[in-house]
């Protein structure tokens, strides 16, 4: 940017409202940001605005958590065939290789999936 006006307000607004560096943003998406957001007033407001919903400590916080200790939640190298939920809770059939032989799952109930 050349207009240092301009540049001190992209600097400024930008990781306030994107959690991001301006040359990291496309003029594009911030435009559709801004007008998603009605005007950059609502975009800048705490209450109603976009502000309101952030999570405290940021967003990567989700993957993290769901990624730290999965244990046998995670099956790798699997097939997921379906899923059902019931009054019970959720199936689902799943095949895995095992030594180059593709073998019927458990659900989460610990049952063999057919």
């Amino acid at each position: 940017m050349r207009d240092g006006i301009a540049h001190r307000f992209s600097r400024h607004l930008v990781p306030a409202l994107f959690s991001a560096e301006p040359p990291e943003l496309s003029l594009l998406r911030f435009l559709f940001s801004i007008r998603s957001g009605t005007s950059l007033r609502t975009l800048l407001a705490i209450t109603g605005g976009a502000q309101e919903t952030r999570i405290v400590g940021g967003t990567h916080q989700t993957s993290e958590r769901m990624g730290a200790e999965p244990g046998d939640r995670l099956r790798l190298n699997t097939v997921v065939r379906t899923i059902r939920q019931d009054e019970n809770g959720v199936v689902v059939e799943y095949e895995y290789e095992c030594g180059g032989v593709t073998r019927p799952g458990v659900d989460d109930r610990g049952h063999p999936v057919r």
